[in-house]
């Protein structure tokens, strides 16, 4: 089940606006709200980023609304600028990352 109804009712959206903002028509983001239809991988990333939140949250599979970008931004902060990086370059970062402590441990 996708959270997008609740997350955006919590930060009291209409569909309209969210839809808007979202790049869909109104119709499409009442299908996803409603189960009726489900979104593709990149509209899934772009909600998630959205509200930021991870992708797992959004498709109900994690309790966190936690983001992966937290361990990007710790890398920046370590002295890497990595602003400049699209979300999925982000994403593709972070699991690189984890793969490296994995392998490394």
């Amino acid at each position: 089940m996708l959270r997008i109804k609740e997350l955006r009712e919590q930060r009291g959206l209409s569909q309209a606006s969210l839809a808007s903002s979202l790049g869909v028509a109104q119709n499409t983001l009442s299908n996803w709200e409603n189960a009726k239809r489900a979104p593709d991988s990149e509209k899934l990333i772009r909600i998630a980023d959205y509200f930021a939140v991870s992708v797992d949250y959004l498709l109900g599979r994690a309790v966190s609304p936690s983001h992966g970008n937290e361990k990007t931004a710790a890398m920046v902060s370590g002295g890497g600028d990595y602003s400049d990086l699209t979300p999925e370059a982000k994403t593709a970062l972070n699991d690189y990352v984890d793969f490296l402590r994995e392998k490394y441990k």
